[in-house]
């Protein structure tokens, strides 16, 4: 690798310092929210129990708006030991994915 490194012209490796988290409570939510208010942008995931969007089920939602940010939350998960419910946090943030003031970008 350090002969790569070298011939891509750097002599270091990137050390980024990235914030990814797992959101467990409605105030880390809300703080989310609003960080995703004063971006104006903001990208969304889902993770789900199947492929088939027939037959999938809502597990969990990332969502990231600055470079190197982003949290999960868990939303159904077998066991954890904290997590809020779909209906709390649709609740949460249906305001925020109205706002036409934010853009999503989505797959």
């Amino acid at each position: 690798f350090q002969t790569l490194l070298k011939e891509l012209g750097g002599d270091t490796v990137d050390q980024r310092t990235t914030d990814y988290r797992t959101i467990t409570t409605e105030a880390e939510l809300a703080d989310v929210a609003a960080q995703i208010r004063r971006a104006g942008l903001a990208a969304i995931d889902t993770e789900t129990t199947d492929l088939d969007v027939f037959n999938a089920e809502l597990v969990g939602l990332s969502l990231s708006w600055a470079l190197n940010q982003a949290v999960y939350i868990p939303l159904r998960h077998q066991g954890a030991p904290a997590q809020l419910s779909w209906e709390r946090v649709r609740g949460m943030l249906a305001e925020l994915f109205a706002d036409p003031k934010v853009r999503w970008v989505a797959h």
